[in-house]
């Protein structure tokens, strides 16, 4: 490779390689001749050579590159942002260990010039590149209109850029890993790409999708298809029939050569058993720079070597003053190294994939300040995809202290993975089983108190108020309990990654029982590994008491317990007193509407079915709740439904006259009552918060008065309040709440005459406000469909299938596009259209016409200034429910 531009003019090679990379630039209209502004300095340029290689060494290309002198750029001046995300290796592992158990094939595309496509933000001149110097204009500079390698905010842009791209074409970010996107379809498709920097890789359930991402991706940008992954960023792939292997052999060659150790004699192991180094030892002193370079050299193999991570991990900590036992312990890495050159990672398909943990810890394993070391690994099925080894930052005085610190490390390890696992649609479903070899540290773990009788004044406070918190599973952004009501048992077997031996002993097996709700704790004998006893007539230790979280002041308590979930509020209330009993009185949703959590839940009740189902956020499952106590009149007869505060309340009609039976989502029961003042039916109504309205609708005693009287209802006192009467009577109207005010819209008259106009009801004034000719574009069969997300009311026209959003300077409706279900099949019955948070939520059936049996839900964040609609496909579980909707309520607690 030359190392300069005059080097390089003289091989016709390389002098051909810069003309293709000038023609590529200024195809891509990366910039244009101007004038230097005054203020502004222009930024040099250089060439930089390199010949690109495949797995195998062979020469593929001669690459001639562009670079920016970056390092001349003035922050604030012609660069701001810099940071860009890459994808991070396990998240890369997992995605080939999904491939693998999912028997797909991963493919790898390569984007050309990818950091010319990134559109700069701010005035940025570079001077002409040497040797295309514009005759006649060699004073003039170039501005550029798009990044150039080198710039500091190049990659930056070009994430950007290709974010944006990914997210038009109906991909989503992942919100655990912001370098990976999924793409799901209608028909249960699925497409994953994982992208660092220019490099993408990609798989998917259906080889059809792929040819279609390739074709859309060459549309947008120049890329070279790589066929299937085979090389990616020094890792070399080889997908064989259903399994995956990935080595880096021919990287361990290079390294081996570069420091002339290609015929060394091989060990057994990557270090010493028992060897402590320290940055005292005495010994000749090495180069720093060279020891540097092996060190990273080495650092770059643990990508897919576990195997040496440790001891790569102790020989960082000398890189600035390297002495001759340092160098004697890395060169042992690479004598281990040349005996296993071909070692990798093989993912194979497993029978049960899912996700297991190991952690352990090395005990004042560092010499100098006396600090341990933290390890941990995790798996998928038989297959190994995440590992670390990191030194903690605190000094810990016990081997079960250190062994708690490395507990609570891999757990918020174990936390990041199980969301990470569920936007891959790989939900893990039961607890997390993590093996700790220390019974101390487990006995801390199940029994708080002993943080009382603790002396944490050499800890650091945050893991001594922070990470302990994590354990207990009472920290505001650590909010998975399955993670620790999980699987605690002795490692006696020994841990690869400590190389250590340790007794043989009893263990103890920590278990939670979902039927009884209970914990029980056992004693074990290692011959009984599967867990049962072996005296079936011993009696089990009595069930643990309610246990409180740690000694904090009942404010923090609350506020903590607050921030927890609603999907996990029923583990809590086996695990803390104050909790249950904050639950019992309701206290616990009054402050979490006054911190601002909204986790919207969605009930409803379908064709076909006698009880009621409701989801949770972030509705990955569904459950059915348990049936109302009701006669045959009620089941089977027109019911309304709506929500205020946590309770779902149904409006219907007994053999004995008008009900309402209310279900609390606290306690998961149903109760008949309080009914409304004058009870009625086809009416209005909207909620905010504890407190929901209605209005109009039908007299439930004779079904032949129309009503213009409204009321609303407080779920904290249970009691029904009048309003003041409408301007209209009106009945199959709908209601919404926006702008702080109760708005009724459509239905008809006494006389059976469609009413075109709205009202509102403004409390403030305690008074109702017509709106003519509200509602006149849209006609409908059924009750208008409504929903009104961040303060704009939008409507589903069932005439059309059409998403409306109400413009209220002009009190007209604007068309945003199509919905993806058929509202027009039962002119608007049946269909579910409701606000979601920040989302809007359609439920019906599926617009594809040979599907006709299947809920579909779908939701997007709508936008009244973009008719380009996103919608985003949701499941509701493992259930198959009918599509035709008969009531459904959202509940925002």
């Amino acid at each position: 490779e030359p190392l300069n531009f005059d080097e390089a003019m003289k091989d016709k090679r390389w002098r051909q390689a810069m003309e293709e990379e000038i023609k590529a630039i200024e195809k891509n209209n990366t910039w244009e001749l101007s004038s230097l502004p005054k203020g502004h300095e222009a930024i040099g340029v250089k060439w930089v050579f390199k010949i690109k290689k495949n797995a195998k060494g062979e020469v593929e290309r001669h690459k001639a590159r562009l670079v920016a002198k970056g390092y001349k750029q003035q922050y604030g001046v012609d660069y701001d942002e810099v940071f860009a995300l890459v994808a991070r290796m396990e998240t890369i592992r997992l995605l080939i260990s999904l491939a693998a158990q999912m028997k797909w094939r991963i493919f790898q595309l390569d984007v050309k010039l990818a950091f010319l496509n990134g559109y700069l933000e701010e005035d940025v001149y570079v001077e002409q590149p040497m040797g295309f110097f514009i005759e006649g204009q060699e004073g003039k500079v170039l501005k550029l209109n798009k990044a150039l390698y080198g710039l500091k905010q190049a990659p930056r842009a070009w994430n950007t850029r290709i974010d944006k791209y990914f997210q038009d074409n109906g991909f989503i970010r992942c919100q655990n890993e912001y370098a990976l996107y999924v793409k799901t379809f209608n028909n249960g498709d699925v497409l994953f790409i994982c992208l660092y920097m220019d490099d993408l890789i990609f798989t998917g359930n259906n080889p059809n999708l792929f040819e279609d991402f390739k074709e859309s991706m060459s549309r947008e940008f120049d890329i070279t298809d790589m066929g299937l992954m085979s090389y990616y960023l020094g890792m070399e792939v080889k997908q064989i029939e259903n399994d995956i292997f990935v080595s880096q052999g021919s990287y361990t060659k290079e390294v081996l050569k570069k420091f002339n150790m290609l015929d060394c004699n091989p060990v057994n192991t990557p270090m010493e058993g028992g060897l402590k180094l320290s940055k005292f030892d005495e010994g000749e002193k090495v180069d720093s720079t060279v020891f540097k370079s092996l060190v990273e050299s080495l650092r770059y193999l643990t990508n897919t070597r576990p195997d040496i991570l440790y001891a790569v991990g102790v020989v960082c900590h000398f890189t600035e003053a390297p002495t001759s036992p340092h160098l004697k312990a890395a060169k042992r890495i690479l004598r281990y190294l040349k005996g296993t050159i071909d070692f990798g990672l093989f993912y194979s398909p497993s029978n049960n994939y899912k996700l297991v943990g190991f952690c352990d810890s090395d005990f004042a394993g560092d010499v100098d300040d006396r600090k341990s070391t933290t390890k941990f690994v995790f798996f998928m099925g038989d297959c190994v995809f995440t590992w670390s080894s990191k030194k903690q930052g605190i000094v810990t005085l016990s081997t079960w202290e250190a062994e708690y610190v490395a507990a609570i490390s891999c757990t918020c390890h174990a936390i990041w993975l199980r969301r990470l696992l569920e936007e891959l649609q790989l939900l893990q479903k039961e607890s997390t089983k993590i093996y700790v070899d220390n019974r101390s540290a487990q006995e801390l773990v199940k029994n708080p108190v002993f943080h009382e009788r603790m002396d944490w004044k050499h800890v650091d406070i945050p893991i001594r108020e922070g990470e302990a918190l994590v354990v207990l599973a009472s920290i505001k952004w650590l909010m998975d309990l399955d993670t620790w009501l999980a699987f605690v048992e002795i490692n006696y077997t020994g841990n690869f990654l400590h190389n250590k031996r340790v007794k043989s002993f009893p263990y103890q097996h920590l278990t939670y029982h979902s039927s009884q709700k209970k914990m029980r704790v056992r004693e074990l004998s290692p011959s009984d590994g599967n867990g049962s006893s072996t005296n079936e007539d011993e009696p089990l230790p009595q069930d643990a008491d309610y246990i409180n979280v740690l000694s904090l002041s009942d404010e923090l308590e609350t506020s903590i317990l607050a921030r927890f979930p609603r999907s996990q509020h029923w583990k809590l209330c086996f695990l803390n007193k104050r909790f249950l009993a904050l639950s019992r009185s309701g206290e616990i949703y009054k402050i979490r509407r006054e911190l601002g959590f909204k986790e919207p839940s969605v009930f409803m009740l379908v064709s076909g079915e006698s009880n009621w189902w409701g989801m949770e956020w972030p509705f990955m499952s569904s459950k059915k709740l348990p049936p109302i106590q009701s006669d045959y009149n009620f089941e089977f007869g027109d019911k309304e439904s709506f929500c205020a505060g946590s309770h779902l309340l149904v409006s219907g009609k007994e053999i004995d006259g008008a009900v309402i039976w209310r279900f609390n989502s606290i306690k998961n029961e149903w109760r008949k009552g309080p009914s409304m003042i004058n009870p009625r039916c086809l009416f209005a109504s909207a909620t905010c918060s504890a407190i929901a309205f209605v209005a109009g609708g039908l007299d439930a005693g004779t079904y032949t008065q129309v009503l213009d009287s409204a009321e609303k209802y407080n779920s904290e006192s249970r009691c029904w309040e009048p309003l003041p009467r409408m301007n209209k009577k009106r009945k199959f109207c709908s209601g919404c709440f926006m702008d702080n005010k109760f708005y009724v819209l459509g239905g008809q008259d006494e006389h059976g005459k469609d009413l075109t106009c709205g009202e509102f009801f403004d409390g403030k004034a305690n008074s109702w406000n017509l709106i003519p000719d509200m509602w006149k574009d849209i006609v409908s069969q059924s009750p208008p469909l409504l929903a009104v997300v961040n303060n704009e009311l939008y409507t589903l026209d069932a005439s059309s299938n059409e998403l409306k959003v109400y413009v209220k300077g002009t009190n007209t409706w604007k068309t945003l596009g199509v919905v993806p279900v058929r509202a027009d099949a039962q002119g608007g019955w049946g269909v579910a259209f409701k606000s979601l948070g920040d989302e809007l939520l359609v439920i019906g059936a599926p617009s594809m016409p040979h599907i006709v049996h299947a809920l579909s839900m779908y939701t997007c964040c709508p936008d009244p200034d973009d008719e380009k609609l996103r919608w985003r496909q949701i499941g509701c579980g493992s259930i198959q429910l009918n599509h035709f909707i008969r009531n459904c309520a959202v509940m925002g607690t």
